[in-house]
């Protein structure tokens, strides 16, 4: 008889909360034979906000979701379907640009990965 062993998947969360005046990078390295799944994203910014934020959500350097912000608040996103990323052994990320001025972001990714 051959004996079944159930892996469960290993979640996660990634935060960036850097200084003022500096990009947000939230990023979940590549783990061999894994493969990562995104279940959600949440980012911000706070202050005047004096340029267009672009937010970007990355398999690897592959764009798979971009947002622009042009006002402060909070924004969370949780997928029902959680994205895949297209290849084992890749990293996923979340990048909020740098604001200006004075000005802070944040950016947080949120997921589980499973071996291949």
């Amino acid at each position: 008889m051959s004996e079944f062993v159930a892996r469960a998947a290993a979640t996660w969360t990634v935060d960036h909360a850097p200084a003022d005046n500096t990009a947000a990078v939230a990023t979940k390295a590549a783990v061999a034979k894994m493969r990562h799944f995104i279940t959600g994203v949440s980012f911000s910014a706070v202050g005047a906000i004096a340029v267009v934020v672009t937010v970007q959500l990355k398999h690897a350097t592959t764009v798979v979701m971009t947002w622009k912000i042009d006002a402060d608040g909070a924004y969370d996103f949780d997928f029902g379907r959680p994205l895949r990323n297209a290849n084992a052994n890749e990293l996923v990320s979340l990048t909020v640009s740098d604001p200006g001025a004075s000005d802070a972001v944040t950016a947080t990714i949120r997921g589980f990965s499973k071996m291949e």
